[in-house]
């Protein structure tokens, strides 16, 4: 997932805390390809990238991909991905 988002110009980088061992993995984008379209339709723009993040994860077979989530910036300086550990690979 994380060679799909940085090859798409999302600058992923894992959160601190968030690690392979930890409930819930949080990645953080840092950068929005689509920054100027989110300013028109924020919910549209955010709901695509979201639909990206789960197409990725079901593609490598993780079970219910469907429970990862994107907060649109939720930290200080991006958005935040939510991958429960169960759909990991």
């Amino acid at each position: 997932m994380l060679r799909v988002l940085d090859g798409l110009g999302f600058a992923p980088q894992p959160a601190a805390g968030g690690g392979l061992d930890a409930a819930i993995t949080e990645v953080h984008l840092h950068a929005c390809p689509f920054l100027d379209l989110v300013a028109d339709n924020q919910e549209a723009m955010c709901g695509l990238h979201l639909g990206v993040i789960r197409g990725v994860l079901a593609e490598l077979g993780s079970p219910a991909a469907d429970a990862a989530t994107l907060e649109p910036f939720g930290a200080p300086t991006a958005c935040v991905v939510r991958v429960p550990a169960a759909l990991r690979r």
